[in-house]
Order: structure tokens, then sequence, then C-alpha cells
């Protein structure tokens, strides 16, 4: 490879690097500066693809962001994305999200904070988690904080949806929730092409979420429990 193509190669890596470095040093030292041309910066990506994604954690949302926007823009609640919306004027663009059974969602959540999210989780470790090693124990401190405490995995579907429905009627922005599995075909309507492969719909794949899919079926008050702590979760599933 030639000295010039080492030098750009090294330049993208750098230039890769710094991204984080320059995120955390906006964040930390201008907030408010950082805060407004981060929504900017969302806006845009709404914009260009027509459309705003509620990302749910563990319903699909990384592979859905990377699809229509070509980043992750971050886990924001619909009804912030709504109001960010109305204050813009731009009030033509429809929000979505996708919503799945929540003991499914809680498995792939466990999965994920179980194996500590992997290389490029957001997962944000706390030594308070270190105690934590089976279903039963993660439940339980699950159900000892509040929702908007919670790591954004453990966060409830109803902390990102609620309140949304109402806000984006008075707004007259259009709000539509569907069923996880949809996922592809209206994601595919907006790009106007098949999704590519990558696989929304991948994040229960794991074995481990299997296994603890398992676990819950055969523990009958385990399954119980989950369902009690995501209750609200179960108001925006397809009725049948």
């Amino acid at each position: 490879r030639s000295g010039r193509g080492r030098l750009k190669f090294f330049d993208v890596r750098m230039r890769i690097r710094a991204k984080g470095a320059i995120r955390r040093a906006g964040i930390l030292i201008f907030p408010a500066l950082w805060d407004w041309a981060y929504r900017r910066f969302r806006l845009s990506r709404y914009r260009r693809a027509g459309v705003a994604f509620c990302h749910i954690p563990k319903n699909g949302g990384s592979h859905v962001c990377s699809q229509l926007y070509g980043t992750n823009l971050g886990h924001i609640p619909a009804w912030q994305q709504i109001r960010e919306l109305a204050d813009a004027g731009m009030t033509d663009l429809p929000v979505i999200a996708f919503v799945q059974d929540p003991v499914n969602r809680f498995c792939s959540s466990a999965s994920h904070f179980f194996s500590r999210g992997g290389e490029h989780s957001t997962l944000a470790w706390d030594d308070r988690y270190d105690s934590i090693k089976t279903l039963s124990q993660l439940i339980d401190f699950a159900c000892a904080v509040r929702d908007e405490d919670r790591d954004p995995i453990l966060k409830s579907q109803h902390y990102y949806l609620s309140g949304a429905a109402e806000l984006a009627a008075a707004s007259g922005i259009e709000f539509r929730i569907y069923p996880l599995s949809e996922l592809n075909k209206v994601i595919a309507g907006f790009l106007k092409a098949p999704v590519r492969a990558g696989g929304a719909g991948r994040q229960n794949r794991s074995p481990l979420s299997a296994d603890y899919r398992r676990e819950l079926q055969e523990h009958v008050d385990l399954r119980g429990r989950v369902l009690d702590l995501y209750r609200d979760d179960l108001g925006y599933l397809p009725q049948d």
C-alpha cells in the first residue's frame, strides 16, 4: 500500500475514533449547545428519510436506524420526537414505533444484559450489576428501580410511547404503532426497496434469548412477574 494510501486510511480511522471523543466532550462542556446541534441533526435525518422512527431498545431498532438514517440516533421517546417535529414545523412527517410481547423483549434484554451487551453495546455497566446472576435477580432489580431510572434495555415500551398519541393528535402529526412482526414490510415501504440483509428482528434469535424464553415458560411465577413489571406494554399490542 502506498504511503498516501496509508495516510488516508490512518486519517479515516482517526476521524472515526474522534467522533466519540468529540461527542463526550460536547455533552460535558457545552450540553445545551450539543443538545441543540444534535436535535437539528436528528431532524435533518428524519426529513431525508421521510419518517421519525422511535427506537425502543431490543425491538430491532439498531438495524432499522442503519437502514433509514445510516446511523443510530439514540433512544428518543416518541413524545419528544413529536414535540421536536412540531416545534420545527415538520408536522407532515409521521412518527412510527414497533412493539412486541414484553416477555420476549425481556428475554432479549436479559441476553444483552448478561453478555454485557457485546462489543458495540450502549449498556453502561454499573457496579450494582455485578451481583445479578439470574433472571429472578434481574427481575428483582428492575422492580426496585423506577422505569425512568432503568438502563434503556430494561425500560418498558410504555416509557417510550406514553402520551405520544395524544400529543400527536394535538399537533396534527401521524403516529403509528406496528407489531414487530411487520417491521421489514413497513420499513421497506419507507425505503421504497427491500430491507437489506442483517436483520430486523434478529434480537430474539440468540441462544441465550431462547434459553430464557424456555426458563420463563417453565417457571410460571417468573413469567408472571415479568408480565406484571411490564403490564402497561400489553396495551400497545394488537388486539385480536
